[in-house]
């Protein structure tokens, strides 16, 4: 099944969507064991994730040795800049569909604190770009009610892998 997110001309495949929130847990976040989360998106992370983007260029936000194989920030084109500024931008209104995740439970949005699982995340819809070969995903982590993070982060598809390039921006309490 082939979705295509109102006006526009690149779409993404469900398949695509679940292949790539499989491995992003189990390989980068390394969750062993039943998955809780909530859709929606950090409002600071993504404003900052959209004001990189309209700059034209993807940048490591950490300042550290950046490895070898792989750049620590992505040129973008005018038309990305233009595609992936309006996917950001309307986020909240583009929810991820069905059930994304192996071994997972979605939550009601308007559970109270004390009714959520202890730890729990927020997930936006990832953003594919350059057909599919590259990501954006802006997440949450929470663990208890103290205790958070959030994160922009970009990843590219090398041979078949998906492989975190770098962080776009984050917090953490």
């Amino acid at each position: 099944m082939v979705f295509c997110i109102l006006f526009d001309a690149n779409c993404q495949s469900l398949d695509d969507e679940s292949i790539f929130l499989n491995t992003f847990f189990k390989d980068y976040v390394k969750v062993d064991g039943k998955i809780y989360y909530k859709i929606g998106v950090d409002s600071m992370i993504r404003q900052t994730t959209l004001q990189n983007v309209l700059s034209g260029e993807l940048k490591d936000r950490i300042k550290s040795k950046s490895n070898n194989k792989i750049n620590n920030r992505v040129s973008l084109d005018s038309n990305e800049v233009v595609e992936l500024a309006r996917k950001i931008s309307d986020m909240e209104n583009f929810p991820l569909k069905q059930r994304p995740l192996r071994n997972s439970k979605r939550l009601k949005s308007r559970l109270k604190d004390s009714s959520l699982p202890n730890v729990y995340f927020v997930l936006s819809r990832p953003i594919f770009f350059r057909n599919n070969s590259m990501c954006i995903i802006i997440y949450e982590q929470h663990c208890g009610d103290r205790y958070g993070s959030a994160a922009s982060l970009v990843f590219m598809n090398v041979s078949g892998k998906w492989t975190r390039l770098f962080l776009l921006d984050s917090w953490v309490s």
